[in-house]
């Protein structure tokens, strides 16, 4: 299927699985709604920089998939279960490693297992760097007198640390599953 975008062609391919309201334009990584007669918004989201997209199952129930998911399973002809399923499991990796995973186009994406994603990754979970004693004290201490929302809290302290940490480990000190042993006076 072709739809006209800007006044060029852009080839649209089936969506695996129970998405018949759905295609995809691999070449440019993007998911086109049937129902809508349009591109999906896809913003990427703050903890890892996924695009991710709200579709309509054939049944009526809702899915949230990565566009990159989409876009592999499409240009592959075969769901994502497929993929999940094998052993060892594999995973949609960006071939240029960003931050913000926004190029989603076919030909920056490649499927690996996810020992070898994790080692291309350089960003993906904050380069294994650890915030230390200091700093999680510091944190723990500022989150009790903090009167507010806990991912408020956590999205201040990622920008004022630069992003150098996930906000996993951030949130792990808050929530107190690491740094157990820490003492506040």
């Amino acid at each position: 299927m072709e739809v006209q975008v800007n006044g060029a062609k852009v080839l649209l391919t089936p969506i695996p699985g129970a998405f018949s309201n759905y295609r995809c334009d691999v070449v440019n990584g993007r998911v086109y709604s049937l129902e809508l007669g349009r591109f999906l918004i896809s913003n990427p989201g703050k903890r890892f920089g996924y695009c991710k997209v709200r579709m309509k199952k054939d049944d009526g129930s809702w899915k949230v998939l990565g566009v990159h998911e989409v876009v592999m399973s499409s240009a592959m002809g075969v769901e994502v279960s497929w993929w999940r399923n094998q052993t060892p499991k594999l995973e949609v990796h960006h071939l240029d490693d960003a931050k913000v995973k926004i190029n989603n186009g076919i030909a920056n994406l490649e499927l690996t297992t996810r020992k070898k994603n994790m080692q291309q990754s350089s960003h993906k979970f904050g380069d294994t760097k650890r915030l230390g004693s200091d700093l999680a004290l510091m944190i723990k201490l500022e989150f009790k007198k903090f009167d507010g929302k806990k991912s408020e809290f956590i999205n201040g302290w990622l920008k004022l640390l630069n992003h150098e940490f996930t906000y996993s480990s951030i949130e792990n000190v808050v929530i107190g599953k690491t740094y157990k042993n820490l003492e506040m006076n």
